[in-house]
């Protein structure tokens, strides 16, 4: 868990509310979950709008 009490979502939107860069936030959670960065860049690349673009 990312913080006490929060889940996932919770953190993910706090970050969002604090950025425009949705990607960013994503990465954030999924480095504090332990996520591989190289993992996660590919699946927040994959799920991003417009799939297969560089961020």
């Amino acid at each position: 868990m990312p913080a006490a009490g929060r889940d996932e979502e919770e953190v993910f939107a706090e970050l969002a509310t604090h950025t425009s860069d949705w990607g960013a936030s994503a990465l954030a959670v999924c480095l504090a979950l332990e996520v591989p960065r190289t993992d996660a860049e590919t699946r927040i690349r994959e799920a991003r709008p417009g799939a297969g673009r560089s961020w």
